[in-house]
């Protein structure tokens, strides 16, 4: 089965301890979402612009390397600047990682950072803190 490269990459981090499927704790990872409600701690991931990676020269096919954008909410700076930092880190010794997700198994090449960890803004009423990072993976499915 097909999976989003955002929802491959959710499995990653949960794999690498930087977040849980559970949506009622900290650090819980949403696809292509954020929900308002709690808990503060929230990670979401984005699919974004593709970066065209060429083609294969028998086939014709067009290959592209999905963009992503990871999001961090957490009440205070510090935590949710913490958190972004961690996953960075993660995400900059991403290489060859096997990821599985039910029976479907994939290899995370690597990970392309397209800029290192900004504040996007602060909310007005629960005055919680997001910042992001941005970027490219490679990746293939383990047939």
């Amino acid at each position: 089965m097909n999976r989003s490269p955002a929802r491959i990459l959710a499995q990653f981090l949960v794999d690498q301890g930087e977040a849980f499927l559970t949506q009622s704790v900290d650090w819980c990872v949403q696809v292509n979402s954020m929900p308002a409600e709690k808990p503060d701690k929230r990670i979401a991931i984005y699919s974004t612009f593709a970066r065209d990676a060429g083609s294969i020269m028998r086939t014709g096919q067009t290959l592209y390397h999905p963009g992503l954008q990871i999001s961090v909410r957490a009440p205070t700076d510090e935590e949710a600047f913490d958190k972004i930092k961690n996953i960075q880190t993660k995400l900059d010794a991403l290489y060859k990682d096997i990821v599985a997700i039910g029976g479907d198994s994939y290899t995370l090449q690597s990970f392309e950072t397209m800029n290192p960890p900004f504040f996007l803004k602060q909310e007005e009423k629960n005055l919680r803190r997001y910042y992001i990072i941005n970027g490219n993976l490679t990746y293939e499915e383990i047939i």
